[in-house]
């Protein structure tokens, strides 16, 4: 399918994304821990919004030459690159994050646009390459800023014309348990750790050096739950999650591998009643649980679209 095409081609700096692509690929959950020890950051976590808007300054599509082996798209360290990709790889990024994806997620798209293969390389203004590195650009999750900037592209050189359709469809619920939270509030100030890794939705996550534990610190669930959707497997890979819990602060916690030690009440929640999905950390142990649930995401419908302008 196509959307398992494109993730066996997502790369980025280092390799590191290839791996969390094995993760999705294979659902394999100790790879996914690695990872996080690997991909050790201090970028500062900022948004779309605001003065930290920016436009490519220079961007070139160009239809593949023959005889590419590999196929990429990844994250520069001044813009972004999709290489030997067809186009709908880019819209995609460009208007579903990547953990909403599936088959039906854009429509309308003329033939050439899964079937041409083009070089899309877009970089910032040397002025700008500063404000670019301060935001993690992470190909798995939302960008908000490359999203903007992506469909500023789009339709300047494809003449690209959506809209979007709201769907509901088959996820599941992160909720409280019936004792409800097991949580410590944030700390204020508190330092940023030595190796962690910043969550494109605020807060910080860091591997323990055994792999069975990820201690959060200054995490709001909604953060959280964008990370519970990297650590999942299901059939397809990574399921859709929605916060349901009702808390809006932020916290401190670690969340431990599941094991003889695991909490009884993980039982309580989707596990026993949906077999195919599994989580291997013990989130019941926060007095947090997932179960099955109807989750909005949407359907980008092209309505218009060009073959990319000359360069």
């Amino acid at each position: 399918m196509l959307i398992r095409k494109l993730a066996s081609n997502l790369d980025i700096r280092g390799g590191v994304l290839l791996l969390i692509v094995a993760l999705v690929v294979l659902s394999s959950s100790s790879a996914f821990a690695q990872v996080i020890g690997a991909n050790a950051t201090q970028a500062s976590n900022k948004n779309a919004s605001g003065s930290n808007a920016l436009a490519f300054d220079v961007v070139s599509i160009r239809p593949s030459g023959p005889g590419l082996s590999y196929s990429r798209i990844e994250s520069l360290p001044d813009g972004y690159r999709a290489v030997n990709m067809p186009l709908i790889s880019t819209i995609m990024k460009a208007y579903i994050p990547f953990l909403h994806t599936s088959d039906d997620s854009v429509r309308g798209a003329p033939s050439w646009v899964t079937s041409t293969n083009y070089d899309f390389i877009a970089k910032v203004a040397p002025a700008d390459v500063a404000k670019w590195q301060s935001v993690p650009h992470n190909m798995m999750q939302k960008d908000e800023m490359l999203e903007v900037m992506l469909q500023a592209v789009l339709r300047e050189r494809c003449k690209l014309v959506v809209h979007r359709i709201p769907k509901d469809v088959t996820g599941y619920a992160l909720v409280l348990g019936k004792h409800g939270p097991k949580l410590e509030s944030a700390k204020l100030g508190e330092p940023v750790s030595k190796g962690g890794m910043l969550l494109p939705g605020g807060g910080m996550v860091i591997a323990s050096e055994d792999n069975q534990g990820l201690t959060f610190t200054n995490t709001s669930m909604a953060s959280f739950t964008e990370e519970l959707m990297l650590l999942s497997r299901g059939p397809m890979g990574p399921a859709l999650i929605q916060d349901r819990t009702g808390l809006t602060g932020k916290y401190d916690f670690v969340v431990r591998k599941l094991g003889s030690g695991s909490s009884p009440d993980r039982q309580e929640g989707m596990s026993a009643s949906d077999p195919t999905f599994g989580l291997p950390w013990d989130i019941a142990e926060l007095g947090l649980l997932l179960k099955p649930a109807k989750v909005q995401t949407e359907t980008v419908v092209i309505d218009h679209i060009e073959r990319p302008s000359p360069n």
